[in-house]
């Protein structure tokens, strides 16, 4: 469903996300592995970790065809299920909007927390290239961490089990709005 020019809502697209959390949090404690810090880019190219911008935290997961030796094989089996589940509206999206993709950045599930946010930005960059954003939603038992394009006026509370396709460029930028009360999990991805 088409919310405004470019943006695009799949409704339902997964079914086990709950699963998916719990199961996360699992591994992440058997293996000793952290949330990770978000951090954004400056005006000088260079990434850091700036709260006042971007306070969530993450779980890398490469694209399933490149796959890292030293991550567990349970966050490796969850990219490829990952790719599986998002593939449909993937195509989709692209024979709709006549563009192709001709490489997948790997997927970051993140978490924010009471308070955390994500303000106003666009997902490409000069030393991350990018062309269409993927967001999904894994959980919507929380207040607040809605997200919104200003350009096209357009506001959303997340629902579980959506996925949103936009581009990636500045036209585009957008936000998430801090999360007042819960936790919030979501899925991003990027192509080019």
């Amino acid at each position: 469903m088409e919310l405004a020019p470019g943006i695009e809502l799949y409704e339902n697209v997964m079914i086990n996300s709950e699963e998916i959390i719990s199961d996360l949090e699992v591994t992440l404690k058997k293996y000793k592995l952290p949330w990770v810090q978000t951090q954004v880019y400056t005006d000088s190219g260079f990434t850091t970790t700036n709260l006042n911008v971007r306070s969530c935290s993450k779980v890398p997961v490469p694209y399933y065809i490149d796959p890292i030796k030293y991550l567990p094989k349970e966050i490796l089996e969850l990219s490829t299920t990952l790719s599986k589940e998002f593939h449909k509206s993937i195509l989709d999206y692209t024979l709709k909007y006549q563009t192709n993709i001709k490489h997948y950045y790997g997927y970051d599930i993140l978490k924010y927390t009471e308070s955390q946010k994500f303000e106003s930005h666009s997902d490409d960059g000069i030393d991350e290239e990018r062309r269409i954003s993927l967001v999904y939603y894994m959980n919507d038992d929380y207040e607040g961490g809605e997200i919104e394009f200003k350009k096209f006026d357009l506001k959303i509370k997340p629902k579980k089990h959506n996925l949103l396709l936009f581009p990636s460029s500045y036209i585009y930028r957008h936000k998430v709005y801090p999360v007042t009360s819960g936790t919030r999990y979501a899925i991003v991805q990027w192509m080019k």
